[in-house]
């Protein structure tokens, strides 16, 4: 049978999975890969970054760990850690995309224009050149990067919990915990020159949470489980922002088990959050420069989850 009019060009089916991807990301990007002048820019960038980085804080003497598997492209993020007393103080690093990336450059503006890198089964499309992406923008291990880093002192922590199993079917857990978020006064931001970029005044209390809990065996294959919480907040309403519209949480969970065999077993669970609405009443000490925001937030969370757990 003939078809009759214009001929109409048709794509060769992919062969495989890896084909199928790669006709994906370029229908939907229009095209793999950066045009060649982009990719020279970036080399230039990560050359320039690295020749003048600014005022910087050497922080590679801190153990730091990724946050992404080995097999990922990139390295965006990464952890420090170290115990204070019986606190903690942890550093969280971004790598400084902006050092290497001027505003309104060709570079920014293909950035923009993708939005976002775009992963898939076996292939990546970066929103940034090879040189930028996974070079000198990426926080592997073993090399020096530039980045931003986040500075947080932990508060101290107490912790009481208590299980009893009252007979072979009912099991009863209690837990109260204590937060020391009064060492929390301001939130700042300073330049490693040591510059005041902002600071935002926080005032935390100490906060408490309490919660009891219970789980009924039915049987030797199905358990089934229910618990209560009050979690307090440290956020003042004095001094609550946008940045953190925090208030008092009430937790209510459920949750089952079901055991196919001594090493397999599935959970499943939900937990509703209902948070005591927030009032807001804010300048940031001064209407006439800052303006106001004053109001109420309505909030609560909602949560399933499930999981599998096979014992070796």
């Amino acid at each position: 049978m003939s078809r009759r009019g214009g001929s109409r060009s048709r794509r060769e089916p992919p062969r495989n999975a890896r084909d199928a991807v790669e006709a994906m990301l370029r229908e939907g990007l229009g095209h793999r890969g950066f045009p060649a002048a982009l990719e020279v820019e970036a080399g230039r960038a990560a050359a320039a970054a690295e020749r003048e980085p600014g005022s910087r804080r050497d922080l590679t003497a801190l153990s730091t760990f990724t946050v992404d598997p080995a097999t990922a492209r990139d390295f965006d993020d990464a952890v420090s850690a170290q115990r204070e007393g019986d606190g903690a103080r942890v550093w969280i690093h971004i790598a400084d995309v902006a050092a290497h990336v001027p505003p309104g450059s060709p570079l920014d503006r293909e950035a923009r224009r993708r939005a976002n890198s775009t992963y898939a089964p076996g292939a990546v499309e970066s929103m940034l050149p090879h040189a930028l992406s996974e070079e000198a923008c990426s926080l592997a291990p073993r090399v020096e990067r530039l980045a931003v880093t986040a500075e947080i002192e932990l508060p101290d922590t107490a912790n009481l919990s208590v299980f009893h199993r009252l007979n072979e079917r009912w099991d009863l857990m209690a837990d109260v915990q204590w937060t020391g978020w009064s060492t929390f006064k301001n939130l700042t931001f300073v330049r490693t020159t040591g510059a005041l970029l902002s600071t935002t005044p926080e005032n935390f209390d100490d906060a408490w949470r309490v919660a009891v809990g219970a789980t009924y065996h039915w049987d030797d294959a199905w358990s089934f489980r229910g618990g209560l919480a009050w979690d307090q907040s440290p956020v003042k309403t004095v001094d609550r922002t946008p940045r953190l519209p925090d208030a008092d949480r009430y937790w209510i969970s459920v949750g089952a088990q079901y055991k196919f065999n001594r090493n397999l077993a599935l959970d499943a669970g939900f937990t509703y959050i209902p948070i005591k609405d927030p009032d807001i009443n804010q300048n940031a000490g001064s209407t006439a420069a800052n303006g106001l925001i004053k109001g109420t937030y309505d909030a609560s969370v909602t949560i399933f989850s499930a999981q599998i757990t096979y014992t070796f």
